[in-house]
């Protein structure tokens, strides 16, 4: 065989090696992006879980607090009846007061 032939072969066969070589490097690099990325998904679905552990837990609570809530606002219902009769008793009370001192003291 000549040598150009030769020359041809290796030429070829570093082309391939160098082409095998960049191809795993990119492939290496490749993989460690997706181990990043899976660990930082890992990251957010712990924080993810523990926000729903909050979540279930502040639902547990959610009919005694509603409970309480309903209690409540039973109690100002009344507490907004009787400042109603009250302000209707004083507004009684100054119109009686007024008029007597209307009829006390003539203009």
């Amino acid at each position: 065989m000549p040598l150009s032939t030769w020359a041809a072969l290796a030429f070829f066969l570093v082309a391939v090696a160098a082409t095998g070589a960049l191809a795993g490097r990119e492939a290496f690099r490749t993989f460690r992006a997706f181990g990043r990325v899976g660990r930082a998904l890992d990251a957010r679905m712990s924080g993810l879980e523990d926000s729903l552990d909050e979540l279930t837990r502040r639902l547990d609570t959610l009919p005694a607090k509603t409970e309480r809530v309903s209690v409540e606002l039973e109690r100002l219902a009344r507490s907004r009846a009787q400042l109603s009769l009250l302000l209707e008793r004083f507004a009684d009370v100054r119109r009686t007061v007024t008029g007597l001192r209307a009829g006390a003291f003539p203009k």
